[in-house]
């Protein structure tokens, strides 16, 4: 039997649809699970300063009403309006010049990306087969700039609205959203910690145990760890 292109690429499409479907579910349409929570931080988004520097103010002004998916009581409509009031002051204070690397830690994060640099340069330029391995890591993790670096930008974004917000009374509605929407940190630990409790399963049960048996082995463990965090309220 020959399989052609076509075949490969209709099969690749039917065992891909099935995922894509589901993100779309959760994601894209009104009312699945995560709706709302994608919509509200496309909205967190008109709070960095290197975005408005090339939005329009109707942009803005879409992002500013889907804040109000994040669910905060102090989002009422009056309070979108009076963001959207102050929007033009913020993408002017935006697109004026900024030492991005005068914020505070700035510095010190250069110095310290400058000589990573250097070591995966170092390493790159090594034939050595004991260095493949850690060569390849080191130049897959290099951060080019900070700008690439996701933590880094979050915090000199908020230097970047420190300086406007204390001792200068530019801005009445954006820093109680800059601090509500600040307090909404997305975090990977719940994850970690499932993956700890993973490894620790497959060590006790070895990488041939079935699946269901892995499965059930980290829900028993996972409902452990809940219970003891209730007692530990006094629940």
């Amino acid at each position: 039997m020959c399989v052609t292109k076509e075949d490969f690429l209709t099969m690749g499409s039917a065992g891909l649809q099935p995922g894509y479907d589901y993100y779309n579910r959760l994601y894209n349409i009104p009312g699945g699970e995560l709706y709302s929570l994608k919509r509200a931080y496309q909205g967190a988004s008109v709070f960095n300063p290197l975005k408005l520097m090339v939005l329009e103010p109707a942009a803005v002004s879409l992002l500013i009403d889907l804040l109000a998916e994040f669910g905060f009581r102090e989002f009422t409509p009056e309070f979108l309006e009076g963001m959207k009031s102050e929007a033009l002051e913020v993408i002017r204070q935006a697109k004026a010049p900024f030492d991005w690397a005068s914020v505070r830690g700035a510095a010190e994060y250069d110095k310290a990306l400058a000589a990573k640099l250097k070591r995966a340069a170092e390493a790159s330029s090594s034939s050595s087969p004991a260095t493949l391995l850690t060569r390849e890591a080191v130049v897959a993790a290099a951060v080019k700039d900070w700008k690439d670096d996701k933590i880094e930008t979050a915090r000199r974004i908020w230097e970047w609205w420190r300086v406007r917000v204390h001792g200068v009374n530019l801005f009445k509605f954006w820093p109680l959203a800059l601090r509500l929407v600040a307090l909404v940190q997305p975090s990977s630990a719940r994850m970690e910690r499932i993956f700890s409790q993973l490894k620790l399963t497959l060590d006790a049960l070895g990488f041939s145990a079935l699946e269901k048996t892995v499965e059930a082995r980290l829900f028993v463990r996972e409902n452990a760890a809940l219970w003891r965090k209730l007692e530990a309220l006094g629940f």
